[in-house]
């Protein structure tokens, strides 16, 4: 049996959305609608859809960096949101993230030897020399040689930045790394380079990862299990191999097909969704992929599909699928 360590339970965020002179609240944002899963120790977990579907926010409550509107995120035996103030810091030393834009994520006042002890120094078990024998210790795990530990992040290259950053995330040796779609904003020629280190330092340090990308290719490389997120709602999850190899659900299959062939003259079948993607503001009733779905039938409109066990450890929402 795997050992579970990390359990989402109906996890809601939802912004609201202020106007007027007295600026009161007249709508809501439904940024995470219901979502629910489990990260077992020492897996890559996988979250994917297009941009605004929730994915970032889902990290960004794990870690506390935003309050939930409802729900509970069972860590190592204790909910996350149930934690006060005080007990967040030793959170923080459990659950480290890497964040999407290297740019922004390093105080530019700081040397690069310096934003990876500050852990350390903000624990206050270490003197200095300890704590900057440490540091440059994971700088060169990461890639980053003793003669730039004294550069500002201007001096660095993006890739740089971002191996800067996971040397940070790994200071505390945590126990669960949120990846905010770290590749990003990299060039292509080192994403490569940036994703192969992760999976080096997976195993290295026995870490278990929930990989957020919009990316399918990166998400088939990396993560051993994939959730799939449309507007805020759970969709398909399950392994990833299965859900690239055999997708299941409409919206799931319309994104493996936009991936690129490398073969050019490779027989491509593609998926192309109609409509947009409607406003989280005020979402579609039922099944929120319905108006877009080329199988959509009237149930789809007025009731929310459950999810159901397709294949061994492999989730479905979809009416379609749950009538057969």
């Amino acid at each position: 049996m795997q050992d579970a360590l990390l359990k989402v339970i109906n996890l809601r965020k939802y912004f609201p959305i202020r106007g007027g002179v007295f600026l009161r609240t007249i709508g809501w944002v439904h940024a995470v609608d219901g979502v629910s899963f489990t990260v077992n120790r020492g897996e890559i977990f996988g979250i994917v859809g297009e941009s605004g579907c929730g994915k970032t926010t889902i990290l960004r409550l794990l870690i506390r960096l935003i309050e939930p509107t409802e729900g509970s995120a069972i860590f190592q035996g204790v909910d996350i949101f149930q934690m006060k103030k005080n007990e967040l810091k030793m959170l923080r030393r459990k659950i480290a993230m890497i964040f999407q834009d290297p740019y922004s994520s390093l105080d530019p006042r700081m040397t690069a030897i310096d934003i990876v002890s500050e852990p350390f120094k903000i624990r206050g078990d270490m003197d200095r020399n300890e704590r900057r024998e440490r540091a440059a210790e994971l700088l060169e795990r990461v890639g980053i040689s003793s003669e730039y530990f004294n550069r500002y992040p201007h001096e660095f290259s993006g890739g740089q930045k971002q191996r800067i950053g996971i040397a940070r995330a790994l200071a505390e040796n945590p126990d669960l790394l949120l990846a905010d779609e770290p590749v990003s904003s990299l060039d292509v020629s080192v994403r490569a380079q940036v994703l192969n280190l992760l999976k080096d330092l997976h195993k290295e340090f026995n870490l278990t990862y929930i990989y957020v990308s919009h990316n399918l290719r990166v998400i088939k490389h990396l993560c051993d299990r994939t959730l799939v997120l449309y507007l805020g709602k759970p969709v398909e999850i399950g392994p990833t191999k299965d859900i690239y190899d055999s997708p299941i659900h409409p919206y799931t299959k319309a994104l493996i097909s936009a991936i690129p062939k490398l073969d050019p003259d490779a027989k491509k079948e593609r998926i192309i969704l109609k409509g947009a993607v409607p406003t989280p503001i005020n979402p579609p009733s039922g099944c929120r992929f319905h108006p877009r779905c080329p199988f959509a039938k009237s149930i789809c409109s007025s009731k929310e599909p459950n999810f159901v066990e397709i294949k061994p450890k492999h989730f479905v929402a979809c009416h379609q699928i749950n009538s057969r």
